[in-house]
């Protein structure tokens, strides 16, 4: 469930840090790092999130 809404989040602002992702679901901060990082295989680049799997297109 914390997935989905982590996700939903992520893609209307690219730029949320992970703090304030915890603190917007009161959820752990090493929660959240898994939740983004493992469960939806985001990264962060140039401040952004991006799927770690870019298309060539």
């Amino acid at each position: 469930m914390n997935t989905a809404r982590v996700d939903e989040l992520i893609k209307v602002d690219r730029r949320v840090k992970l703090k304030e992702i915890s603190l917007k679901f009161d959820i752990p901060k090493t929660n959240v790092y898994e939740i983004v990082h493992d469960k939806l295989g985001y990264r962060k680049v140039s401040a952004k999130w991006v799927p770690k799997m870019l298309s060539e297109y």
